[in-house]
């Protein structure tokens, strides 16, 4: 036999254990709020201040987020800059308003002169103390598993 037996059961204990340590990460969840009433269409973002992978969750019609990076669910113990964020680009004119022949059309067709194609800034909806300029800051642990970020509009 190839295998002996006690060899086949030292492999199993060694695959049964690696399989049972995980990834390190903390699934973190939580709910955000502006003004105690549910934020939906967030983006919650989680950055390590030592360096390291972000994660992310958009939160759903309740406020609920769940965190993902590229390691997988959650996140590595640490502190963390917190960004909650709503931005979403506008267009100035809806794409029916657009003249076939005008210029700003003729630009985004060819991707020449698109200086004069007009495109409206970021909305944001929440106070840059949350995002652009965060003050939120958060100390993940092994038990960390929610986190809820209730913010102000003012």
């Amino acid at each position: 036999m190839f295998f002996s037996r006690a060899r086949l059961c030292l492999l199993s204990a060694a695959l049964l254990f690696v399989a049972g340590c995980g990834n390190g990460l903390t699934p973190i969840t939580g709910v955000v709020t502006m003004d105690d009433k549910p934020l939906p269409n967030a983006i919650v973002t989680f950055f390590p201040v030592d360096g390291g992978s972000a994660a992310t969750g958009k939160t759903d019609d309740k406020g609920n987020y769940k965190l993902i990076g590229v390691l997988g669910e959650g996140l590595k113990p640490g502190s963390y800059k917190v960004s909650v964020t709503t931005a979403e680009t506008t267009a100035v004119a809806e794409s029916s308003d657009i003249d076939m022949n005008s210029p700003e059309y003729l630009a985004m067709s060819s991707g020449v002169g698109m200086e004069s194609v007009k495109t409206s800034a970021p909305k944001e909806k929440i106070p840059a103390k949350y995002n652009t300029a965060t003050e939120l800051l958060k100390q993940i642990t092994n038990e960390t598993a929610k986190i809820d970020l209730p913010l102000t509009s003012k």
